[in-house]
């Protein structure tokens, strides 16, 4: 019996064995993935030859359940042991994720769903749930404005959670930094100062504008006045618009700052370190307008008269090289 069962060992590590090739795939071991389905998968991708000789060889070798999903280059025809090993030390690719400064948390889903395969509905519940943000001590409705744009080093095999805390993290690390360079000058709650800067990250094209935009914001909230920002209303919205039209203006949302007084009730955007910077330690001014030239840049008005010139100036601009 002894003899038989050896034999039978021996067999199955022998079958598990694939034919010699250098051709490999990228195969995609999704969360939540059991042992029938990874074999299927592997079956399907030719790296594997047997399906049953490889789940045998994966409970014998008490690895079935500790096989993780993730994002695999494998060889085509590899031995059932090989991959197992694989797939048991997560040996993942690497996922690089670039998130642009000012992108929404529906933005940056769109760059998080197609690499890691995670569904709209758990990245919306794990962003706005309640628990998520008392432990990482965000006020406010979602995780919007505190996912840190910048440049990230994927596992394949990541979940939700360790991108998301990755990303937080990173956040942190760049708000303690700013925030104790420029607190002194202006104390304001963080959730605050994190609207404010998406507020500023939306609007500037240029990072050297940012600290005046800060100001003209600073110096509305100070009289009284209401912001009247574009890209709240937009966000009010749920989608891009190059234009805004008076109906949009009249949106009743919270967000919509041409109807309501104050910041809007959260951030609008995730905001970069110098946006952050600028709503930290913003420019002294008088200014309390701006609108943007054709260029990009702005101009800034102390005035409405002032500020209903420059719009005049930037129109007929426009008009004359329209023609």
């Amino acid at each position: 019996m002894k003899k038989l069962i050896l034999f039978s060992l021996a067999f199955l590590l022998f079958a598990g064995c694939g034919k010699p090739d250098n051709k490999y795939v990228y195969v995609t071991i999704p969360h939540g993935a059991n042992l029938n389905d990874i074999a299927k998968i592997l079956k399907g991708q030719h790296v594997i030859s047997n399906e049953n000789t490889f789940k045998i060889i994966a409970k014998l070798e008490h690895k079935d359940k500790v096989l993780k999903s993730g994002i695999y280059r494998l060889k085509v025809h590899s031995s059932s042991r090989e991959i197992i090993t694989i797939l048991a030390e997560g040996l993942s690719e690497s996922v690089k994720i670039t998130i642009p400064e000012g992108y929404t948390l529906k933005q940056i889903y769109g760059l998080l769903k197609g690499k890691f395969h995670i569904s709209k509905t758990s990245f919306d519940n794990y962003t706005h749930d309640k628990t998520v943000l008392r432990h990482y001590g965000i006020k406010g409705h979602s995780l919007e404005g505190y996912l840190f744009p910048d440049t990230y080093m994927f596992s394949a095999s990541s979940s939700l959670d360790e991108i998301i805390e990755k990303l937080l993290s990173h956040f942190n690390e760049i708000y303690a930094s700013e925030s104790t360079a420029y607190w002194s000058k202006l104390k304001r709650p963080r959730y605050k100062i994190i609207i404010m800067a998406s507020l500023i990250q939306a609007e500037a094209r240029f990072t050297s504008e940012m600290p005046v935009i800060a100001s003209v914001y600073y110096n509305r909230l100070r009289k009284g006045y209401r912001l009247e920002c574009d890209p709240t209303v937009i966000y009010a919205i749920g989608h891009h618009k190059n234009i805004l039209t008076y109906k949009d203006l009249k949106i009743n949302s919270p967000y919509n700052t041409y109807k309501y007084y104050g910041l809007p009730p959260g951030p609008i955007c995730n905001p970069g370190k110098m946006a952050i910077r600028a709503a930290l330690a913003p420019a002294k001014t008088d200014y309390l307008y701006f609108v943007a030239n054709t260029d990009g840049h702005h101009l800034f008005a102390k005035s409405l008269r002032e500020h209903e010139k420059n719009i005049r100036k930037v129109r007929k601009y426009k008009k004359s090289h329209r023609k």
